[in-house]
């Protein structure tokens, strides 16, 4: 059996070069110069000194994800179009989004990237209030919703324990205002991120940490922000969390 044939080396031998550009042609087949919208989640975003917004649009069915660049010409249309909607939305790692981008093939890096040119800010917030919704009812269906109103409250709780980024405009708010009281509170505090990818777990370890310690209350708190900034309080690790502690 012949494993190889020299006469037939190269025949249908393309170049890498070659290659590259079919893929580019197909790509102007089907898309066109077009803009389409597509939703993924921001991961590993970053903000570059020349105003560029680097990033990684992740398909939230685990389809992998593609870079995304939105040019500092972009982001001037794409900022205005979130504070028409009120700056309900900032772009973050872990937010979902919908947003429309022009498609493009990088030969020197044989990549696929999108230029993101908008974003549908409402797409976002309806992502979250249905998430939310769910978990209210889930919550309330198990009693879970309820739990703490159930547990008898001290009439004064001097040992405070402090859930929040040390270091921050609100945890600098608390302090000042428990230490300006005229009440001895003893204030254990627990650092926690409070947005972002896994703010979630580190607000449940710091939650769980305060408890161990022995507190009669604990006050979870960050300072205002975008709606989507808050995102980590609604997610139902830190719910449940909440519920069980006592």
């Amino acid at each position: 059996m012949t494993l190889f044939d020299a006469s037939d080396a190269d025949a249908g031998t393309l170049t890498v070069g070659e290659v590259s550009r079919r893929i580019e042609r197909a790509l102007r087949r089907e898309f066109g110069d077009k803009a389409v919208w597509v939703r993924g989640e921001i991961r590993d975003l970053k903000r570059a000194p020349t105003g560029h917004v680097h990033f990684n649009l992740a398909g939230t069915d685990g389809d992998g994800a593609l870079p995304v660049i939105l040019f500092s010409s972009d982001r001037d249309r794409v900022n205005r179009i979130l504070k028409a909607g009120g700056s309900a939305v900032r772009m973050d790692d872990g937010i979902e989004v919908r947003i429309r981008v022009e498609l493009r093939w990088y030969a020197p890096r044989s990549q696929v990237s999108l230029r993101m040119v908008s974003i549908d800010p409402t797409f976002t917030l309806g992502q979250l209030a249905e998430r939310r919704d769910l978990l209210l009812k889930r919550l309330a269906a198990d009693g879970a919703l309820e739990a703490q109103a159930r547990l008898a409250f001290p009439a004064l709780p001097l040992r405070v324990g402090l859930v929040t980024s040390l270091g921050s405009a609100a945890h600098a708010d608390v302090t000042r205002t428990l230490g300006g009281s005229g009440y001895a509170f003893t204030v254990i505090e627990c650092d926690s991120r409070v947005q972002g990818l896994d703010a979630d777990r580190s607000v449940v370890a710091a939650l769980a940490a305060v408890e161990a310690a022995g507190v009669d209350v604990v006050l979870l708190v960050r300072g205002g922000g975008a709606r989507t900034d808050l995102a980590a309080f609604d997610t139902e690790a830190v719910a449940r969390a909440v519920a069980a502690a006592s």
